[in-house]
C-alpha cells in the first residue's frame, strides 16, 4: 500500500487486494520464476543477469492480472516496480542478515 501511494503507476484498492496481490506473487516466485529463469538462461548470461528483473516484472504483471483490486499501468510501469521491490528487498535481507549475525 506504501507504493501505491507513492507511485502513480500503481494502484491498490485496498489492504484485502495488497494481501493477495502479496500472496500470489510469493506463489508464483515459487512456481513459475524457477521455470521462466531456467528457459531464459542464455539471455540471462548475455545480459549479465539484468533480465531477472524482466522475469520479475513478469511475475508482477501476471499477479497483476489475476488479482483484482490492484492495478500496474504499463510494461515499464511494472518493470519499474519490479526494481524498486527487488532494492527495498535486497535493503532488508541485509539489514535483517545484519543483525542476525549481531547477536
Amino acid at each position: 500500500m506504501l507504493y501505491a501511494t507513492i507511485l502513480s503507476f500503481v494502484q491498490v484498492n485496498d489492504w484485502t487486494a495488497a494481501f493477495f496481490l502479496v500472496l500470489m506473487v510469493s506463489i508464483l516466485n515459487v512456481l513459475l520464476k524457477p521455470l521462466l529463469i531456467v528457459l531464459t538462461i542464455p539471455i540471462t548470461v548475455y545480459t549479465m543477469g539484468i533480465f531477472l528483473l524482466f522475469i520479475n516484472a513478469i511475475i508482477l504483471g501476471v499477479a497483476d492480472w489475476l488479482i483484482d483490486g490492484v492495478e500496474i499501468h504499463g510494461f515499464w510501469g511494472t518493470v519499474a516496480f519490479s526494481i524498486i521491490l527487488s532494492l527495498t528487498s535486497s535493503i532488508l535481507d541485509k539489514l535483517l542478515d545484519e543483525k542476525q549475525q549481531a547477536r
